[in-house]
């Protein structure tokens, strides 16, 4: 398993939510928004014998003009049904057979966010992927 295996199992079940532009890398520059980014976060952690903790944090980017429509779209995305950031990342605990499973921890902030020098209206999802 490599942890770029585990940083694309994220990214590939985000693409499940029509209209979410994902990032498996980080961009250069300005993102296309609504759009998920796939980012590493501080930290490997002895899950138990055999197996990781790997950290990664999804950086979710709505907007950075309209304050009202984004939170509304945050929204969208905040929630636990179809369409919800939870929901896709967790749809396949396994990251088709890279991780023997996973869990979005929190939602860590919800707010602005500085991305390239421009202010974003978003939230910041915690996952934690146990692999070998």
């Amino acid at each position: 398993m490599a942890y770029s295996d585990l940083r694309d199992g994220v990214g590939v079940r985000l693409e499940t939510i029509t209209a979410l532009r994902v990032y498996k890398l980080a961009p250069d520059g300005e993102p296309e928004v609504p759009c998920a980014i796939v980012l590493p976060r501080a930290g490997q952690t002895r899950a138990t014998i055999g197996y990781t903790s790997y950290p990664f944090r999804v950086l979710v980017l709505v907007t950075r003009a309209d304050l009202p429509s984004a939170i509304k779209k945050m929204d969208d995305y905040l929630t636990s049904g179809t369409g919800g950031i939870r929901n896709a990342i967790e749809g396949d605990p396994q990251l088709a057979g890279h991780a023997q499973g996973l869990m979005v921890v929190e939602v860590q902030e919800n707010g602005m966010f500085d991305w390239a020098g421009v202010r974003y209206y978003g939230a910041s999802y915690l996952v934690d992927v146990i692999a070998a």
